[in-house]
């Protein structure tokens, strides 16, 4: 029963986040709606197929890092837009070398701890 539930609850969130991406697609930009189907169509493929294939997973792996840090990376620009903006570009500047000296501090002490064990 839990794997009914979990494989529904899946299926129904793709369906909602094709149906979110689709939606403005009326008009001129239902063009764009074949991509999206064709890269979904792949998906579907790729993870029905996942278990059989591990060159297929390791493919699968490539493109979900890659996307994954990409959207966050997309997310600062679009916050640091925004502060720009506001605020001017050297509260935006000097925001941004300290979170950047940080995340330099915080990955130098992990992989000093690391190598202690």
């Amino acid at each position: 029963m839990d794997i009914g539930i979990l494989v529904f609850r899946e299926g129904l969130e793709c369906i909602l986040v094709l149906a979110a991406i689709t939606a403005n697609m009326t008009g001129s930009d239902q063009v764009h709606r074949r991509p999206v189907a064709i890269g979904a169509g792949m998906a579907l493929f790729a993870s029905s197929n996942g278990e059989s294939s591990r060159q297929t997973l390791l493919w699968g792996l490539i493109p979900l890092g890659f996307t994954s840090l990409y959207r966050e990376g997309f997310e600062v620009v679009l916050f640091l837009q925004s502060y720009n903006l506001r605020l001017g570009g050297g509260v935006v500047l000097r925001g941004a070398l300290l979170g950047l000296s940080s995340r330099g501090w915080s990955l130098s002490d992990c992989a000093r701890s690391q190598t202690d064990d």
